[in-house]
């Protein structure tokens, strides 16, 4: 990298699908797009932004059409040879190993170690055994690694034995459009909200669980968006019993607005995450937050949010019962995250990411 040239960055993307790493990513180039400093490509497999930000057409590299394995380990080499990157960064947390015959400085972001959490079993024993090696190798062959937690960066240094001074710690902010609500969310009657998925880690046999012992004491309802799996219906089957349940899947953006500023309280009794960006939706949008004690929960939260043992079904009742009852503690813990979500900010994210790119010409 010349001194006065400008850094030509690419950033890898693929598969993106709705949750945090898609808003991360979105964020994350949208700050580099307007920084001069960098000469700033995408790397895709499908045209996810065109029309949302303000980067060159033909800076838009997209490769469509091809397999994961293809588009990894192929097509997407072929193209950033080509391109001779400086520094190219890969947001998903994985290198694909013919990149590392690529030249240019590699940045790998890790958002959570679930894979290695085999006690879940969300996975088969051979992926989970796959996605691990390669994980490790790319977090060791990186020039730097970026943990979107300090509880992530511990995991890293722990479970995949890579030197602490190569990890550096970049938390998620939070940002949501004002974007009109489409008019899902009926809020006649009050309700807790769970964005989530049915992997075990989110804990979603003891949110319904508790909420079903409380449900005749607090008079809320359950709603829950994210997607659900067909080879879970025994739970699917369990809640659609269930009148006072509703399961939302899939919610824009602005539904999701809604949602958090209408919810008595946001369930998130997560047993392991990563960094966990509902967490700061919900503060921002004056939500109270019921959330785990455990792994990067508190990390995140801070003092705005009630804890609990997110094995301890009686402690989710307690809370849910408390919050709901308690007008006074609820506003607390509101204002509490008011406050919290301001030590996140996505322009501080990518001083951060820049901060490690430029830390690779001192070492030159």
């Amino acid at each position: 990298m010349k001194n006065k040239a400008k850094i030509k960055l690419c950033i890898v993307t693929r598969g993106l699908v709705h949750g945090g790493e898609k808003k991360f990513i979105f964020r994350l180039l949208k700050e580099f797009a307007y920084r001069k400093q960098f000469d700033l490509y995408v790397l895709a497999d499908h045209n996810y932004f065109a029309f949302s930000l303000p980067i060159e057409p033909s800076h838009i590299l997209v490769i469509e059409g091809s397999g994961k394995l293809t588009f990894d380990y192929l097509k997407s080499y072929l193209t950033l040879s080509k391109l001779k990157a400086d520094v190219i960064i890969y947001p998903k947390n994985f290198i694909p190993l013919s990149h590392f015959l690529l030249p240019g400085r590699k940045i790998n972001i890790i958002h959570d170690l679930a894979f290695f959490m085999t006690s879940f079993k969300s996975h088969s024993k051979v992926f989970a055994w796959l996605r691990q090696r390669a994980i490790k190798a790319s977090c060791r062959w990186a020039d730097h690694v970026v943990a979107v937690s300090e509880h992530t960066r511990k995991e890293i240094v722990r479970l995949l034995e890579v030197d602490r001074k190569k990890v550096t710690v970049c938390h998620e902010a939070v940002t949501l459009d004002s974007v009109k609500p489409s008019g899902l969310l009926d809020d006649s009657e009050p309700y807790f909200f769970c964005p989530t998925t049915m992997s075990p880690r989110k804990n979603i046999v003891r949110i319904i669980d508790a909420f079903e012992q409380t449900q005749s004491k607090t008079g809320h309802k359950l709603y829950i968006a994210g997607h659900f799996e067909v080879k879970k219906s025994h739970l699917i089957q369990r809640i659609a019993k269930n009148p006072n349940i509703k399961v939302l899947g899939y919610v824009t953006e602005g539904d999701m607005v809604a949602m958090y500023q209408h919810a008595t309280a946001l369930l998130y009794p997560s047993l392991y995450e990563g960094f966990g960006l509902p967490l700061l939706e919900a503060q921002l949008l004056g939500c109270a937050v019921i959330t785990s004690r455990m792994s990067s929960c508190p990390e995140v939260a801070g003092k705005g949010a009630h804890y609990i043992d997110p094995y301890n079904t009686q402690e989710l009742m307690d809370a849910m019962l408390l919050v709901s009852r308690d007008a006074s503690y609820r506003n607390k813990l509101t204002h509490l995250g008011s406050e919290n979500i301001k030590r996140f900010d996505w322009r501080t994210t990518a001083d951060i990411i820049e901060r490690v790119i430029h830390s690779f010409k001192a070492k030159k």
